[in-house]
């Protein structure tokens, strides 16, 4: 797939998708947290060039959230743990590392963990190379 097709996949999933260039981690266009591509001249206008396409997580979203597994105990034992989700991906060294969920009720709280071993649950602002994203 092309970059202008897996974000206008994203689209089509309900997900905000962002520009993020190659070979960083994190958005650089001012103003990408209020960034919302909802047709195809937006599309061609940030994705037509080559770079990664990031996901806008929480609301701008309908309330995606990614379950972040950073202890390798954590994603061994999360298919028995955690809820089903056909969005799991994660890094070719750490396979299953992320799990994405719609949370349904905004105002719902979750604590940080207190053991290093439970995964934190985080709502962050952009999310590289999410399922579809090669």
């Amino acid at each position: 797939m092309t970059t202008m097709e897996v974000a206008a996949d994203f689209v089509a999933r309900g997900y905000a998708p962002i520009p993020i260039p190659r070979g960083e981690k994190r958005p650089l266009l001012e103003g990408w947290q209020n960034l919302r591509i909802t047709d195809d001249a937006a599309l061609a206008r940030y994705f037509a060039h080559d770079c990664n396409v990031g996901v806008l997580l929480g609301e701008a979203s309908g309330g995606l959230v990614d379950v972040d597994l950073d202890h390798p105990e954590a994603v061994r034992l999360a298919d028995e743990m955690l809820p089903k989700t056909a969005a799991i991906f994660g890094r070719a060294s750490k396979r299953g590392s992320h799990r994405l969920y719609r949370v349904t009720d905004p105002h719902v709280s979750v604590p940080e963990p207190k053991s290093e071993s439970l995964p934190p649950v985080r709502p962050r602002k952009a999310r590289r190379n999410p399922p579809g994203n090669g």
